[in-house]
């Protein structure tokens, strides 16, 4: 059966039977003259065994058919509806509706508001509960429920608010509003930026269960940076000729580059490029890849001279890792250290280089140079070649 059509015909039963047990108890009265009518210490009773058991507690107030019938020396309760706050003997409890806080014994500053709200609680403390069977079953402490069986499945958890919603039997400290199988949108007031010293936020929300939650903005968007060197000989060691950069996300990976050109003399060859890169992102723990193409074109020959061709970090067009950091000063501190590329069978520049399959720079001799180059960062699927 459904739980929620179960509730709605099975508590009534339950709250009959139990004032049916009341009217069956010895009769007696503590209170002089009989209810209805306003008695010392602040005490108001109106009701057939309304506050019947009442000795020495103060300020309580009890409107109903067996309302308040067990109190003795709590205080400042209210009862409002038969049975409400029947079997109390705390302090500072409001029950309005019958059978509301029946079972509640030594619970207190407990509000009920609702036919039967909160009726099984007894022990637990500082809840609040308005509507009809919200917090019905509730046992725990520090609880809201706003709504008509707000709450209901709730039972042992603690410092939960549901709105609109029945909850989730001994969760804890969760806020559920509304039902995503019934509310389709939501709309919210009063939310403006926030100071320029806390971070920016994003509220992402997962549209299955409604759960709300949030990220650093900055942490959604990661920044790839790839310098490439030339080293000319000069006292300074390396210059930086070609700086690019992408912002990183797509699946399929994000790609840059560009062409530079330079020019080496005899007095400075051998010219050696090399590359270095970093993405600058919240998340420095993590390793990110990088596919390098470098295509070394020398100039003034006929035909046009391909020099060298450089095609991942291996011969087998494979990724290199490089750093994540978090800032971008890190990342220039990053790319000063030079990574791996793969040359294929030889060096083909004519220069005194010792041949190794991968290197981290490519020598040129005098000349003039284009120098043409992609980086792919974050590759990870294995696409089929063009057709």
């Amino acid at each position: 059966m459904n739980p929620l059509i179960q509730l709605k015909t099975t508590p009534p039963l339950l709250i009959i039977l139990a004032l049916l047990c009341f009217t069956l108890l010895p009769k007696a009265q503590a209170v002089d003259p009989p209810p209805p009518g306003g008695y010392p210490n602040f005490t108001t009773a109106a009701g057939d065994n309304a506050l019947r058991s009442l000795t020495s507690g103060a300020a309580n107030t009890a409107i109903g058919n067996f309302s308040m019938f067990s109190v003795t020396t709590g205080n400042a309760n209210t009862a409002v509806g038969a049975g409400s706050l029947d079997l109390n003997t705390a302090d500072n409890n409001t029950a309005i509706g019958t059978a509301a806080l029946l079972l509640n014994t030594t619970g207190t500053g407990n509000t009920a508001v609702g036919v039967a709200a909160m009726e099984l609680n007894s022990t637990g403390i500082n809840n609040t509960a308005n509507g009809a069977f919200a917090l019905f079953n509730i046992t725990g402490n520090g609880n809201i429920a706003l709504g008509a069986n707000a709450g209901v499945n709730l039972t042992t958890g603690d410092d939960n608010i549901d709105i609109g919603n029945i909850g989730v039997a001994g969760e804890s400290s969760m806020i559920r509003i509304g039902d995503p199988a019934v509310h389709e949108g939501i709309f919210l007031g009063g939310i403006t930026a926030m100071t320029p010293e806390a971070p920016n936020q994003a509220v992402l929300v997962d549209p299955t269960t409604g759960q709300l939650g949030s990220v650093d903005v900055g942490s959604l968007v990661e920044y790839a940076i790839v310098t490439v060197f030339v080293d000319r000989g000069g006292a300074g060691g390396p210059s930086r000729f070609a700086y690019y950069s992408a912002p990183l996300g797509s699946p399929a990976g994000t790609t840059t580059g560009g062409v530079f050109r330079f020019t080496c003399s005899a007095a400075n060859a051998p010219c050696k490029i090399s590359y270095g890169a970093a993405v600058v992102t919240n998340h420095p723990a993590a390793i990110a890849t990088i596919h390098p193409r470098l295509l070394i074109h020398k100039l003034l020959t006929e035909p046009m001279l391909n020099c060298e061709y450089a095609d991942g970090a291996n011969n087998n067009a494979g990724l290199a890792q490089i750093q994540r950091v978090p800032t971008l000063e890190e990342a220039v501190i990053a790319m000063q250290t030079p990574l791996l590329m793969g040359i294929g069978g030889s060096l083909d520049c004519g220069t005194a280089q010792v041949y190794t399959p991968e290197v981290t720079e490519i020598w040129v001799p005098q000349g003039f140079y284009d120098v043409w180059t992609t980086f792919t960062f974050g590759l990870e699927l294995s696409l089929p070649p063009p057709e």
